[in-house]
């Protein structure tokens, strides 16, 4: 899956979500920083779910 980020000057394309020219360090923050948000998002979701049906 290929995808242009928007807002650079030369479109960056994103190969299994790591830019290829940025470091190691930078791409794992990147997706620890993603994992985390759609683990929250998914729980959220999740216990939304719950209290609908306790209520």
């Amino acid at each position: 899956m290929t995808v242009p980020v928007v807002g650079s000057t030369a479109p960056t394309l994103l190969h299994g979500g790591a830019p290829a020219t940025a470091p190691p360090g930078v791409v794992v923050l990147v997706g620890s920083v993603l994992a985390v948000g759609l683990l929250a998002w998914g729980g959220t979701l999740a216990l939304d779910a719950v209290v609908a049906r306790l209520f």
